[in-house]
């Protein structure tokens, strides 16, 4: 993902990706004036919107109220409670943050009481926290790996979004990868909290490395950083993710690039690339050194593979009116090069995302002989300068389609991206389809009958 999901939470905040997710059962035991209290939060989340229901035992009376006009703001929360006791009608206002399955909360009862107490969120069953078959999981910027039989996603999301299946339909939402965010993101990018963008998994030298981007709304105060473990799976007593901290930056006015949307790539002998980008100058591929982890040549040097820009000597083409001035408008991200047939294929996201109904994502794709390029599409024209073959775009069931990853599992190969649904307000959805390719060696979506 990129740097215009930050867009989202201005422009289309039923989606909400820059707020806490505090939906979920929440429990807090607290004294008051008039004794002892247990309350369970019953707590819906719609973007930053949140409603819900309380339960409470207020010194040994049982009592039910409803929640309503609640917010969610980063990791700052408030809610009103409607409750009726003893015969009279009490408004009760919420304030606090809430980190990880912990809400520190302020109440004022009306104009009797402030209190302050803590909740503390119960931990779903499986069954509970699993998306039914055919349900179309909430997700943003999707990549995917296998371990011994079980699927594994990973999404932009606050620690980085992770679901696991045993089938590619049935999905089991798990914890995030950080608990807590990076201490170097924090340091290196102003205002960040924890919400990572955009990650990349991939198996090498007998662990996972899973790159992730963390950035600055609006500019190019960027970083890719890596995370390894020699597991995916949670129940291992080795799972473990190790963060080795950042590969790469970019910095405004230094860097005509943004270092986010990694992808790891290997040549043919063997040598590590990574290609990343976002608007700005386009897409770069630099050099890695062999453990994974470093640039192996300067950033300063860093080609330029695919771009809107036709003339790559010329300046940035300006933003649309509305968007941030220093990302210009050259609308060309979220890089993937997948190995096929002789070929490496180059797919890329094209124009906007995050704005629910009125995204205007779209995939495309180039190929060339050589991960460093030249990458061409169909007509033969180069990537570099504004070429690129459409691969799918939106359509009557789908607003907008982008970011994708390509993988090949026992001989098929499948391609796990995000859109937005039509029938739900331009909601981002997990959409993970077949890859064919036709006669003269393009890759071609499936999209089943109905999407």
């Amino acid at each position: 993902m990129k740097f215009y999901l930050a867009l989202l939470a201005l422009a289309v905040a039923p989606v909400g990706l820059f707020a806490a997710d505090v939906s979920g059962v929440w429990n807090a035991a607290f004294d008051t004036q008039i004794g002892p209290q247990k309350y369970t939060y019953t707590l819906k989340q719609d973007g930053t919107a949140l409603s819900g229901k309380a339960t409470a035992d207020i010194a040994g009376e049982k009592n039910e109220s409803v929640i309503t006009d609640g917010k969610v703001d980063g990791d700052h929360v408030s809610f009103t409670e409607k409750l009726t006791y003893q015969g009279n009608d009490l408004t009760i206002t919420y304030a606090g943050t809430v980190k990880d399955d912990e809400m520190k909360l302020t109440r004022q009862v009306g104009e009797f009481a402030t209190e302050e107490l803590v909740a503390t969120r119960e931990k779903p069953s499986a069954a509970a926290d699993a998306a039914a078959p055919g349900v179309r999981i909430p997700i943003h910027d999707p990549v995917m790996a296998r371990e011994n039989g079980r699927y594994y996603i990973f999404a932009t999301g606050w620690g980085i979004a992770a679901w696991s299946s045993p089938d590619m339909n049935h999905w089991q939402h798990e914890n995030p990868v950080f608990a807590h965010p990076p201490a170097w993101a924090v340091e290196a990018v102003p205002g960040f909290k924890g919400m990572i963008w955009a990650p990349d998994i991939s198996f090498h030298h007998g662990k996972y490395y899973l790159y992730y981007a963390v950035s600055a709304f609006g500019k190019n105060t960027s970083c890719i950083g890596v995370a390894t473990n020699v597991t995916l799976d949670p129940a291992d007593p080795r799972f473990k993710w190790e963060d080795h901290g950042k590969v790469i930056e970019s910095y405004p006015g230094e860097t005509n690039w943004n270092a986010i949307d990694p992808n790891l790539v290997m040549d043919d002998q063997g040598t590590p690339y990574l290609v990343f980008g976002s608007f700005w100058d386009g897409i770069k591929l630099a050099k890695m050194n062999p453990d994974l982890l470093t640039v192996a040549q300067d950033p300063a040097t860093l080609p330029t593979i695919a771009s809107r820009k036709t003339d790559p000597s010329a300046p940035n083409p300006p933003a649309p009116a509305g968007n941030p001035v220093e990302a210009g408008g050259n609308a060309i991200e979220a890089p993937f090069i997948f190995k096929h047939d002789g070929y490496y294929y180059l797919f890329a996201s094209i124009d906007y995302c995050c704005r629910g109904p009125k995204s205007t994502y779209k995939m495309i794709v180039g190929r060339a002989k050589a991960v460093t390029g030249p990458y061409v599409d169909k007509t033969g024209a180069p990537l570099a300068r504004d070429g690129g073959t459409l691969l799918l775009k939106g359509d009557a069931h789908w607003y907008a389609v982008g970011h994708c990853g390509v993988y090949d599992f026992d001989g098929t190969d499948y391609i796990i991206f995000h859109a937005y649904d039509a029938t739900d307000q331009g909601k981002p959805k997990l959409r993970l389809d077949k890859l064919s390719w036709d006669a003269e060696g393009w890759p071609v979506v499936e999209v089943p009958a109905g999407e």
